[in-house]
């Protein structure tokens, strides 16, 4: 059996960079610094706050660009970051990190190469808030939010309030952890709610002083990891879980043994992402061997064991590197931002209209930002947000005919 040694290496999503810019030392430091502060803040959005403004794909590539920086400036001595202290008051029974994102089909090729014969199981990808549940003597005693995977939020108030989660279990064991993630189920009473989406529905309720009875039974739990398990199989745990009363791993739970078994089951999860009862952004592989898991550990805050793939996104961030206006016929100016290139869903986006004069000084876009971009309808690109904004940006000399009244998008 071949260990999975080499998945010690982080999957790093292609930066918006082909080869690394010629900067002088002091403009490098300050992107790094600027990008270092920028990351912070989303990583205390998302672990804290639970309240991400930035789609994980928006984050991934804006933690590559860091990373990517850094390489191309290795000399460069930077300032430590500070580790955000988690807003929680409880202490994690087990470490929550989170899992390596596969870039493409030959990081799972790869990651199946080396569990060899072993087992895999694949489960959803589930969006939504991670949690830890404690029993002791078969009731729940603790319940709280990753937080930074070492201490959380207490929530353990709100969860009693969740019907579809067992408060008490019959169980021979004294001692049981339960990572998991707590979403929300999507009925008509979430989808109508005012939230911006079933995450921070869930997010939202959980950390309000007064509980609200009806909207927390909407809440459910599917356990991902038995962390104290005693037996040597996920499968069983699974099967056990059941008859605890955790029934959703038995309905979600696939095995595969080959690349192409894998593409079968995520394409049919993302097909039918509109009618299962949780929102869902890809698949989860791990080892069904709870042994081998043990010998291969984690690597900083990711098993080793463990690889998402997640669904085709049809978003990127990619690089303003140049701003254009358009003159139609009518004198209306049209700004159109000239992007690095970027691949979108087997699409490459190149440019993007903002559609008027107004819509970019309102942005506050120049060149030099790093934006999102998506693709609507029959693969119309369509700008985002402004992800970040670097020291080295260069605003547009707008033209005399911007001075026509503007129009929005």
């Amino acid at each position: 059996m071949k260990y999975l040694f080499t998945f010690l290496l982080l999957f790093i999503p292609v930066t918006v960079w082909s080869a690394c810019p010629s900067w002088p030392a002091n403009q490098a430091e300050k992107q790094i610094l600027a990008l270092q502060k920028e990351v912070k803040h989303h990583d205390d959005l998302y672990y804290n706050k639970q309240s991400p403004v930035l789609t994980d794909n928006e984050y991934d590539a804006l933690k590559a660009q860091l990373q990517a920086l850094k390489k191309c400036f290795p000399t460069l001595t930077l300032p430590a970051v500070a580790k955000e202290n988690a807003e929680g008051d409880v202490d994690h029974r087990a470490f929550m990190g989170s899992l390596k994102k596969a870039r493409d089909a030959k990081d799972i090729k790869k990651f199946l190469k080396e569990a060899g014969k072993e087992k895999i199981l694949i489960q959803p990808k589930i969006d939504g808030v991670a949690a830890e549940l404690v029993y002791q003597n078969g009731k729940l005693v603790a319940a709280s939010t990753r937080g930074t995977g070492d201490k959380g939020e207490n929530i353990l108030d709100a969860v009693k309030l969740m019907p579809m989660i067992p408060k008490e279990i019959k169980t021979d064991y004294n001692d049981i952890i339960l990572h998991g993630e707590l979403f929300a189920r999507l009925d008509d009473s979430v989808k109508n709610s005012g939230y911006s989406s079933a995450r921070h529905f869930v997010s939202g309720h959980i950390s309000r002083n007064e509980l609200d009875v009806l909207a927390l039974s909407s809440i459910e739990f599917f356990p991902w990891r038995w962390v104290n398990s005693p037996f040597e199989s996920d499968n069983t745990v699974i099967n056990i879980l059941y008859g605890y009363g955790f029934e959703l791993p038995t309905m979600y739970t696939d095995l595969g043994k080959s690349l192409k078994d894998i593409e079968k089951i995520r394409q049919t999860y993302q097909n039918r992402s509109d009618i299962e009862p949780f929102l869902m952004d890809g698949i989860v592989l791990k080892l069904d061997n709870l042994e081998l898991r043990k010998k291969l550990g984690w690597d900083s805050r990711n098993p080793a064991w463990a690889i998402a793939w997640k669904f085709p996104s049809d978003s990127a961030v990619t690089e303003v590197k140049n701003i254009d206006f358009r003159v139609g016929r009518t004198g209306h100016v049209t700004p159109v931002l000239q992007l690095e290139p970027v691949e979108i869903k087997g699409e490459t986006v190149q440019q993007v209209s903002l559609g008027s004069i107004e819509n970019l000084t309102k942005r506050d876009i120049a060149i030099g930002d790093q934006i999102s971009v998506q693709l609507k309808g029959a693969a119309t690109p369509v700008f985002g947000k402004v992800i970040l904004r670097p020291e080295h940006r260069t605003k547009p000399t707008l033209p005399d005919q911007a001075r026509e009244p503007a129009n929005n998008l």
